[in-house]
């Protein structure tokens, strides 16, 4: 859906015009997080740690977003 002037006045106090717009498929800055709800991310994370999909998953779940903390867990589970 478009954002007109009329939508954005709409908009939460949450919700800034800014929030709303950002793309979905963010560049190399955007690294530090892992989003298992991408399939861009599944993707780049799977072959950037050489995981199956299932194992980035669970790892995802045990130790949160973090891309530090999931290499640091996956580091430990290969060992």
């Amino acid at each position: 859906m478009a954002r007109t002037l009329g939508n954005l006045r709409r908009l939460s106090q949450k919700e800034t015009p800014c929030q709303t717009t950002l793309p979905t498929n963010r560049g190399a800055h955007y690294r530090a997080r892992i989003n298992v709800n991408e399939d861009h991310e599944v993707r780049y994370w799977t072959q950037a740690l050489g995981v199956s999909e299932a194992k980035l998953r669970e790892a995802v779940a045990a130790v949160g977003v973090s891309a530090d903390a999931v290499r640091q867990h996956l580091g430990k589970l290969q060992k």
